[in-house]
């Protein structure tokens, strides 16, 4: 679906695979489409910003993974359909159609601009227990909706700071960021959900 390759031709997933792989973890790409389920001793799928929508069966061997017990870990890029909204809206995440604009002038900073929100608020649990006082960007990155759904227990990990803004995304291939948009902030990032 055009996700990030992990074979070393992309920067950032490679260093991540080798990354996990220095840790004991087996890490190996997955076609569903020619699978058509995924291996029980997966500890996590990753989909890392696929590009094109999934295959119905493919989510629904994404929805039966997690149902009987496995980890997903899905980032999803602004302006794609991936098929996985529904499964996500059932769980209570909804990717917004927007991007978030960060005014600080954190992302100038390290060279990335306003649509590369910077991180300091972490939200508490073991994900992310490592990462406080820590500074993380996120270029292009879509707010999340989320909602309490029965049998679902969601923790928000990611949070903006107040000087940031939701944008809409605009058609074309420029991004067009409007940086004098009054604050609206903080906006949430990454949820981890069980």
């Amino acid at each position: 679906h055009g996700e990030y390759v992990i074979d070393g031709s992309q920067a950032g997933f490679f260093q991540a695979a080798n990354r996990l792989q220095d840790e004991n973890f087996t890490v190996a790409p997955l076609n569903l489409a020619d699978t058509g389920t995924i291996p029980p001793d997966a500890d996590v799928v990753i989909i890392g910003g696929p590009q094109q929508e999934f295959f119905e069966n493919e989510v629904i061997a994404i929805r039966d993974y997690v149902e009987s017990g496995g980890s997903l870990f899905v980032l999803i890029d602004p302006q794609v359909e991936t098929g996985l909204e529904v499964l996500m809206s059932q769980w209570g995440v909804v990717p917004e159609k927007t991007i978030v604009i960060d005014t600080s002038a954190g992302g100038q900073q390290v060279g990335l601009g306003p649509a590369a929100p910077l991180v300091t608020d972490y939200g508490d649990h073991p994900i992310t227990e490592a990462f406080n006082g820590g500074r993380s960007f996120f270029p292009v990155a879509r707010p999340l909706q989320i909602r309490e759904v029965t049998n679902v227990e969601e923790a928000p990990l990611l949070f903006t700071n107040q000087n940031s803004h939701a944008q809409p995304i605009t058609e074309g291939d420029e991004l067009e960021v409007d940086t004098d948009k009054t604050p609206e902030g903080p906006f949430a990032l990454g949820v981890a959900l069980s």
